[in-house]
């Protein structure tokens, strides 16, 4: 035994020392204590590692615990975690094998003084070992899987939690079958529904809807069909729900996202500018995983440049806005903090949603636009109307929030051409007491376009930009704008003509892709061949960069396209053969 003047042992004495335990009396769970935790305070990664005496460590220490010694399962879990999280080293199958037996053992609901702890070790071993028996997937997901027990209120919501990462380090790296498949995702909604109605602490429920969610965005792409249609009215609801977490905190739920009558005078009074850098992802290619990869700390470098944003967006003096976090105090802080967490939230519940409806098809979302866009302007002053994603997209103090509420937006339009070949956009009469689905179609693509547009001009952030510009792009492509009475294609022109000289070369490149889509998916409009002859529209570097007599008849467009190019005469030649 160890005595306080001993010198302290190396990593592979105390291996050692454990596996030299033969047999285990009630007088030495003390020593065995001690000895888990010299190997546990250990800064891993250590350098003396040796696998094959981890392997014999986690061996040993199985076969001397029994499922009721909870303090020495609970350091067998830390040490499991250490080797595998900290070390990132993975043990042999005969030592996995023995450890998922003994964890199996002291995995019930009513054990939540280790459970947190056995959860994080199994969701380890889940990450480095894919070839998991039948019998240990049957006991955590089968039909009375272990994982599908914690449920509030008989498990606290961090218990909860800590089973649903379990869950989805379990579904992202090992195959599950198609019925463990649907088991899980049944229990995630019921836990989405049931969980919001057991608990008074907002930052727990964030976290728990936060596992929920990116464990529902890992399921997704893998659910199979049929149990993706059976579910997918409780997952639009729920989702739906979630979309608008604590948005009517920030004073934004029902609000017009800008006043319809006169959007130029709301827009003067939001140009009073933050002295705050944007400090947000630096390229404008992001896709749906690339918001999901998005860590704790990344958000939380970018809160205070986004809730000023924010602030801006919202009525004047709503917020108060600080200068910087020094200024703020302890609970103004822990405000902000929440705000944040709440706006995550909201974040992955859009990604989330843009997921499942990128998995049913253009024709089956087709049913549930409405729920999702509004067909109406938004009333004056003091009614209101629900919440929508063109709300997020305009509102919501987090940039990232505001990027997956357009992503999901951009996969709602995508593949809907044919779809929207009934589309009438023309105001119904007032004495009409039916609206038929043309118009409600027609309404849809009328507010979409100008809420987007305004969103735009509001913006200013580059990444939200190529978001926004994205999503007009894939909405230029699928409207029919031959038959809608709208001048939608010159003001979506006449923005892009205006943010395309901006600094982000991303933005610029959309721009020219939104470009390239007009020109591209229809037959020209009287309207936009108008607005493309007439240099007065051109972008300022275009229209005064003299390209030669022969250029003056041609759209400015290409003028602006061969800038970009350079002064190379040889490129500027061959693009204009081409274009002739």
């Amino acid at each position: 035994k160890m005595a306080d003047g001993d010198k302290a042992d190396t990593w592979a004495q105390v291996a050692g020392k454990i596996t030299a335990i033969k047999q285990f009396v009630k007088d030495e769970k003390a020593y065995l204590i001690q000895l888990l935790d010299a190997i546990n305070g250990f800064v891993y990664p250590v350098e003396a590692y040796n696998a094959k005496l981890a392997n014999a460590v986690l061996c040993q220490v199985c076969l001397l615990l029994s499922a009721s010694d909870e303090v020495l399962i609970s350091k067998c879990s830390h040490y499991v975690t250490n080797v595998v999280l900290r070390q990132e080293a993975a043990f042999s199958e005969d030592a996995q094998n023995k450890c998922m037996e003994l964890f199996l053992l002291s995995m019930t609901p009513a054990n939540d003084a280790i459970i947190s702890d056995v959860l994080y070790a199994v969701a380890a071993m889940a990450r480095v070992h894919s070839n998991w028996k039948t019998e240990y997937m049957d006991a955590l997901i089968g039909s009375s899987g272990v994982l599908f027990k914690f449920v509030p209120p008989s498990s606290s919501l961090q218990t909860c939690r800590v089973a649903v990462n379990c869950l989805h380090a379990i579904i992202k790296h090992i195959s599950v079958s198609d019925d463990a498949m649907r088991q899980s995702v049944v229990h995630l909604l019921s836990l989405l529904q049931i969980a919001p109605t057991h608990s008074l602490d907002e930052l727990q429920m964030c976290k728990f809807l936060l596992a929920c969610h990116k464990t529902l965005i890992t399921m997704v792409p893998n659910l199979p069909r049929d149990t993706l249609m059976a579910t997918l009215p409780s997952l639009l609801t729920v989702l739906k729900d979630q979309m608008y977490h604590k948005l009517e905190s920030l004073g934004q739920a029902g609000k017009p996202s800008l006043p319809v009558k006169h959007p130029s005078r709301h827009m003067k009074k939001q140009k009073k500018k933050s002295g705050r850098k944007e400090n947000m992802l630096s390229s404008g290619s992001e896709t749906l995983t690339d918001f999901t990869a998005s860590s704790d700390s990344d958000l939380h470098h970018g809160r205070n440049a986004d809730e000023t944003v924010g602030q801006q967006r919202s009525h004047p003096g709503r917020h108060r806005v600080q200068s910087s976090d020094s200024e703020l105090s302890d609970t103004e802080s822990a405000a902000q903090w929440m705000r944040l967490q709440n706006a995550k939230v909201r974040q992955h519940a859009c990604i989330c949603l843009a997921s499942v409806l990128k998995q049913c098809g253009a024709r089956t979302v087709f049913g549930y636009w409405s729920s999702f866009l509004p067909d109406t302007p938004a009333p004056p002053p003091p009614r209101v109307a629900p919440p929508t994603l063109l709300t997020l997209a305009m509102h919501d103090p987090l940039s990232h929030s505001r990027c997956a509420a357009i992503q999901v937006i951009n996969t709602i339009f995508e593949g809907s051409g044919p779809l929207l070949a009934a589309a009438d956009d023309k105001t119904p009469h007032t004495l009409q007491t039916f609206k038929a689905f043309s118009q409600t179609l027609g309404g849809i693509i009328k507010e979409v376009h100008y809420q987007l547009l305004q969103a735009l001009k509001a913006e200013k952030y580059s990444v939200t930009l190529v978001q926004l510009l994205k999503c007009l792009t894939t909405i230029v492509t699928n409207c029919p704008y031959q038959q809608l009475s709208g001048c939608y294609i010159t003001k979506v022109i006449a923005e892009a003509v205006r943010i395309s000289g901006h600094s982000s070369t991303d933005v610029s490149v959309a721009c020219l892709k939104c470009f390239a889509a007009i020109l591209g998916s229809h037959v020209p409009l009287a309207e936009v061949e108008a607005w493309l002859l007439s240099s007065s529209n051109a972008p300022a570097q275009s229209a005064n960069r003299k390209l030669g007599n022969d250029m003056l008849s041609r759209p400015w467009v290409i003028s602006h396209c061969l800038k970009l190019f350079g002064s190379n005469g040889d490129t500027r030649n061959h693009i204009i053969a081409v274009a002739k």
